[in-house]
């Protein structure tokens, strides 16, 4: 076979920096690790630079027309990429998200979701950008229905599709993504120990990461942490990791009126090194999350020894199973009693650690590139 690959949304950050720009990524570099079969084109936007597994020389790339297809909302995409499409003579096209897949799509596609936040939660996307996803959303029904098979990350994101969507569920092909082998304990105490000085962190530490937008319930964590605070006598810090410029303002402004800042961190930006790090000091990884597609950073934790608490609802118990405590994300004092039961049962805590690590080798990304490659055959095959 002749498998086209869009690769557009790995050139852009915004992408790149969110749990589709890590499944695209690992995804690649798999394939191309397992399958030696079919030949592999990768669709570029010449503006933008390429990184990862597709620096290789003997990948095949092509490029897209300069900067007609750079905005995923643009109407441009619709029209003219399916005109680019029919020039590349592949056998099917691996669409990596469902918003950077045209209507018109002259060849077998496979279009990947993560999962339907923008349209559940269309409200609380930060205005700025807010108009754009209404837009683009208002297309995806048919895009999907155009499709010839649709990938989704997890079971929770096919009945989404299925619920409001209308999609038949035999479209439907669920596919875990997988889990690094970057995130794993670190035995070098020294490391763990200058994290902590660079942070200024002691005692015992929560942590989270995930992105700070409305449905990421960081303002439920922090009244549950303000409550901890007033009646755990340990000395106890909040990390929060990673950088998120449209809402950042708004969660440390709410920090400072509930007179927290001095027990909580905010890191911004993270390498991965240091993200493997914190998740390794941390005595808790805390994410109350009310939806996911899939759910990377409790998988992540896990896979980095530290015990999690996360939320009863959405793709979360499917992807931890009984390998964390769950909470109602709705309610702060189950959040609360949540990381208390963690923080002071040893031996949950032990329990949690063990199934865990036995939870994290059910994910590789070995194996989503096998099942992957499967979808592409079935497709081919039809």
């Amino acid at each position: 076979m002749r498998i086209g690959i869009d690769f557009r949304p790995l050139q852009i950050d915004g992408y790149l920096k969110r749990g589709i720009g890590r499944y695209g990524l690992k995804l690649i570099e798999n394939l191309l690790k397992i399958d030696r079969d079919n030949e592999y084109l990768f669709l570029l936007d010449k503006k933008e630079p390429v990184k990862g597994a597709i620096e290789e020389k003997r990948i095949k790339k092509t490029y897209f027309s300069s900067g007609v297809f750079h905005s995923s909302r643009s109407i441009k995409k619709h029209l003219f990429l399916p005109i680019d499409l029919l020039t590349l003579k592949t056998d099917i096209v691996h669409f990596l998200t469902h918003f950077e897949a045209p209507l018109i799509q002259p060849q077998r596609t496979i279009i990947t979701v993560h999962d339907v936040i923008p349209l559940i939660f269309i409200e609380d996307i930060h205005p700025e950008i807010r108009g754009h996803v209404k837009k683009a959303i208002k297309l995806q029904k048919y895009v999907l229905k155009n499709a010839a098979k649709i990938i989704a990350v997890s079971h929770r994101s096919k009945s989404d599709l299925i619920t409001y969507y209308n999609i038949p569920q035999e479209k439907i092909k669920v596919i875990h993504s997988g889990i690094e082998e970057t995130f794993k304990k670190v035995k070098d105490k020294s490391l763990l120990e200058k994290i902590k000085e660079r942070f200024n962190v002691r005692g015992k530490i929560l942590f989270y990461t995930g992105g700070l937008e409305k449905r990421k319930n960081m303002q439920r964590l922090l009244l549950a942490f303000s409550k901890l605070l007033n009646n755990f006598k340990r000395k106890i810090f909040l990390v929060i990791g990673g950088e998120d410029i449209l809402y950042l303002p708004e969660i440390k402004n709410m920090v400072k009126e509930l007179g927290i800042e001095h027990k909580v961190v905010f890191t911004e930006y993270l390498s991965d090194q240091d993200l493997v790090l914190l998740y390794n000091i941390a005595d808790v990884f805390v994410f109350p999350t009310l939806y996911e597609g899939f759910g990377f950073p409790p998988l992540e934790a896990m896979a980095c020894g530290t015990p999690v608490v996360t939320s009863n609802i959405s793709s979360l118990p499917e992807i931890v199973g009984n390998a964390a405590v769950l909470v109602n994300p709705y309610k702060v004092d189950s959040i609360v009693d949540g990381i208390v039961t963690v923080l002071e049962n040893w031996n949950l805590r032990k329990n949690l650690i063990e199934k865990g690590f036995a939870k994290v080798k059910l994910f590789s990304w070995e194996k989503t590139a096998e099942q992957t490659v499967k979808v592409y055959e079935e497709v081919y095959r039809d």
